[in-house]
């Protein structure tokens, strides 16, 4: 009888994903968390939260996280309301 042998390989991956922004402050204000924290871009979020733009907009529209829009209509999400909803 003749054995198999079986070999198991196993890949791992890290990403590190840092945001740096030249031209703003390092948090801003949010009403409803009523403290400072960091606002990120729709595209920033869904990259930080490991999820689809299309999901950020649902959250958004749920009230699941706090947003602002910028005088230019940019809509800007509030990180940390993001992170607990993860």
């Amino acid at each position: 009888m003749r054995r198999r042998k079986k070999t198991e390989i196993i890949v791992e991956r890290d990403q590190v994903l840092v945001i740096k922004r030249l031209n703003s402050q390092a948090a801003e204000w949010c009403d409803q968390c009523r403290k400072e924290t960091r606002m990120v871009s729709v595209d920033e979020a869904a990259a930080v939260a490991g999820i689809s733009e299309r999901t950020v907009y649902r959250r958004v529209e749920d009230d699941l996280v706090h947003f602002t829009e910028t005088t230019e209509g940019q809509l800007m999400i509030c990180i940390t309301s993001l992170l607990s909803s993860v």
